[in-house]
């Protein structure tokens, strides 16, 4: 089996997964977003790639977005961000709480998978659990995903 995720520097790749609910899945399928929300970000390297992960009932990957930067901002510029990320201001206080900081990952445009990668599929070649904020994966599992999505095909 794979690992997912890396163990050190050694087998790191430059990517990371992040888990999205299903409702998310229409607005990247069409393009529309390009800031990301979390409470949690890599903050001791910046990773080129985030792989999207739609959790059920799609559970599957289907696309990737170069990362332009990940930063920790505030609500007022959150809020300023929302557009960008096809959520209301509304959304993001309730999704910040109490904190007075917020992970945002800007994004370049979005390439949907030519081939969902399912969760049956990806389980076949390695113990993969959507994680509750990001993975940072191994060069073996980001190169099966690349596989199983068909983004070496469509990008030769």
């Amino acid at each position: 089996m794979i690992a997912v995720t890396a163990k050190g520097h050694h087998d790191r790749s430059d990517s990371v997964l992040v888990s999205f609910d299903s409702k998310w899945e229409e607005s990247f399928l069409n393009k529309n977003i390009f800031a990301v929300f979390r409470k949690r970000v890599p903050i001791t390297f910046l990773p080129a790639v985030l792989y999207i992960y739609i959790n059920s009932p799609g559970s599957r990957v289907i696309g990737k977005a170069k990362i332009k930067k990940i930063e920790l901002v505030d609500i007022s510029t959150a809020i300023s961000l929302s557009n960008s990320a096809c959520i209301s201001g509304e959304e993001i206080r309730s999704y910040i709480g109490n904190s007075n900081k917020l992970g945002v990952y800007l994004l370049d445009k979005f390439a949907a998978a030519p081939t969902p990668a399912t969760l049956k599929a990806i389980r076949k070649h390695m113990k993969f659990y959507p994680p509750q904020s990001f993975l940072i994966l191994s060069k073996q599992s980001k190169a099966l995903l690349e596989k199983l999505c068909s983004f070496r095909k469509a990008e030769e």
